[in-house]
């Protein structure tokens, strides 16, 4: 058997569906299904029992199932020993310039300290294209931003996501805006959302991830804006919000620094919890795959990884 078909009947039996296992493989399902039949014929016995609700192996299946596992992990660590002969041992990690900004710097540092001889080959995108690049096998992981629960959602049975760390929103606006006397608390507490109706609103382009999450925040809190310059990126949002055009929503660990090096007559407002303002870092590989030790090391690496800290 080959290293494919050996990953075929493990991919299956994890799934417990032929039509899922095609999903996460990139085949069709038909085809899958032909090829189970030519291995069973081969091995003349029935791997996996079919009940209406998907498959589960039998004991001849169970068998080859575990040497299957065992035999791909071996297979894996000879490709990572392979590729170090080449001198060829790469990381393509693909991330936004946030996520790089916020956890991927100190990341890369302590990758290199575990392999002083491994590269790390970074593609900064935006979201959308990042998972392509994955799912094409251009990029080994990619960092993006989540909106699990509210959002509707974006999951791609092709994808194994792992969250890091969930990261809030916050109001940002000039003072001039006069949103400092909606504030609970003596201007310590949460702002009232409803102060935002009728305030002019500096919104991202569509297509990127935060302005379909701040879209939603907006309208989830009975928020109706007003029109205000539309942009990319965050600190253009920034420099116009301190110009008085409007407020936007940023998360709230760029707003606290950008704010701290300056921007006197800007103030950042936190946001109540029910309007579900956030969203969670992750960072996503293909399923059914073989992970090499580099790939999950530097996964390891940012499961520690703490931008609040």
């Amino acid at each position: 058997m080959t290293d494919k078909e050996l990953l075929y009947i493990k991919t299956i039996a994890d799934e417990g569906s032929i039509t899922r296992a095609a999903e996460l493989l990139h085949i069709a399902q038909p085809s899958l299904t032909q090829t189970l039949q030519r291995i069973e014929r081969q091995l003349e016995c029935q791997l996996f029992l079919r009940r209406k609700n998907g498959v589960e192996l039998t004991e001849a299946g169970r068998c080859l199932y575990s040497a299957a596992c065992e035999m791909l992990r071996i297979y894996g660590e000879a490709l990572e020993k392979l590729s170090t002969l080449r001198g060829g041992r790469a990381v393509r990690v693909g991330a936004s310039w946030y996520n790089t900004t916020l956890v991927l710097t100190a990341a890369v540092t302590e990758f290199g300290r575990c392999f002083p001889g491994a590269d790390v080959k970074l593609i900064e995108k935006n979201t959308a294209q990042l998972l392509e690049l994955l799912k094409s096998g251009e990029l080994d992981l990619c960092l993006t931003h989540e909106y699990p629960a509210e959002y509707p959602s974006r999951s791609d049975p092709r994808l194994d996501v792992t969250p890091l760390f969930r990261e809030a929103f916050c109001a940002v606006a000039h003072e001039s805006l006069g949103l400092d006397r909606h504030v609970t608390g003596g201007g310590t507490g949460e702002l009232d959302v409803r102060a935002l109706s009728g305030l002019p609103a500096i919104a991202f382009s569509e297509g990127q991830r935060i302005r379909h999450i701040t879209d939603f925040v907006l309208a989830r809190a009975g928020v109706k804006p007003g029109k205000a310059p539309t942009t990319y990126g965050f600190p253009s949002a920034l420099g116009l919000a301190a110009q008085g055009a409007g407020f936007v929503l940023l998360p709230e660990l760029y707003a606290r620094r950008e704010l701290g090096r300056g921007y006197e007559k800007v103030r950042q407002y936190r946001l109540p919890a029910d309007c579900a303002a956030y969203w969670t870092a992750a960072v996503c590989v293909r399923k059914a795959e073989i992970l090499p030790d580099l790939v999950k090391t530097f996964i390891s690496i940012l499961k520690r990884c703490d931008p609040y800290a």
